[in-house]
């Protein structure tokens, strides 16, 4: 049949499933099937669309992921964070854990990046206590260290799965509480926001790892990246330098960077924009001037290298 009949393909793709797919070609439906086990997938000629969710698909090769479409809008398929990324963010947040703990949770998230369902995972210093605390919205278990395996076992079930910093797990399927904040948006499903909900009012550290149904994966929080001090003081200088032709670039520098900015840098910093807002103007010159700079309240030590 012709797929340029949508109506009636729309129809014949009921019948396809994860075992048989629609197996199509020239434009046409042949029937059903699936790709060979010994085919290989280097060949190019053979491809894969799944379909996820209301109007979301992917297109694959073999397992590779080649793009991703939701609601008409096309994406390239990519890590949301880098290892060293991942990594430095952990031993941040958990000041208490061992490098080979980080890596043992890189491992959990890889394997959460090719789930093909919701998960979510939530790694917490008070693992143990929160595990008893929310006992009637989940079901504790005896701390058992998390593995690939296990991970895809316990993670059909509904709810979040409780990690200590080392990756041992305490309790399964837990309904997890919180107060909305900012942060929170109807256009992320119900585990992005209540991931939010739940890390960020928390007294003590948090992590969740969102696997969400279309399959994108987010780490919350994901603390911006350490920059050097020695790099900010240099562009400050130079800032302090600079006349009304040259001072775009490290403005523009400096105003991508607030956040890691405190009360002695943005004193410097505006006094530079007041003195370029001051010099007199040819005839017909515009000038572009960044609104002032305040103090970041954030900003500490962990986020400098």
């Amino acid at each position: 049949m012709p797929l340029t009949e949508p109506r009636w393909a729309r129809k014949i793709l009921q019948m396809a499933s994860r075992r048989f797919a629609l197996i199509c070609s020239d434009g046409k439906i042949h029937g059903l099937g699936n790709i060979a086990a010994t085919h290989e997938s280097e060949k190019l000629n053979a491809f894969t669309i799944n379909f996820l969710n209301h109007y979301q698909w992917e297109l694959c090769l073999g397992s590779q992921a080649l793009m991703y479409s939701r609601y008409r809008e096309p994406k390239l398929p990519q890590m949301p964070i880098e290892h060293a990324q991942f990594v430095s963010n952990y031993l941040r947040l958990f000041r208490s854990a061992a490098a080979n703990d980080a890596e043992t949770l890189w491992s959990l998230f890889e394997a959460c990046t090719s789930m093909e369902h919701g998960a979510m995972l939530v790694v917490l210093e008070d693992a143990e206590a929160e595990a008893e605390r929310l006992r009637d919205q989940g079901t504790p278990i005896e701390p058992a260290q998390m593995t690939r395996d296990l991970l895809n076992r316990v993670s059909d079930i509904d709810g979040s799965i409780l990690l200590d910093p080392a990756g041992r797990c305490f309790a399964v399927g837990v309904i997890l509480d919180g107060i909305a904040t900012e942060e929170c948006s109807p256009a992320r499903g119900s585990r992005y926001n209540s991931a939010l909900r739940y890390v960020g009012g928390a007294p003590a550290a948090r992590m969740a790892i969102i696997v969400s149904d279309d399959r994108t994966v987010d780490l919350v929080p994901l603390l911006l990246p350490q920059i050097s001090k020695r790099e900010i003081e240099a562009r400050i200088q130079s800032f302090e330098k600079a006349s009304t032709e040259d001072y775009h670039a490290d403005q523009n520098w400096l105003d991508k960077r607030r956040f890691y900015l405190k009360e002695p840098e943005t004193r410097r910093i505006n006094a530079v924009l007041d003195r370029l807002n001051e010099a007199p103007r040819d005839v017909g010159e515009i000038r572009y001037l960044v609104s002032r700079f305040v103090p970041s309240a954030e900003v500490d030590d962990s986020y400098f290298l």
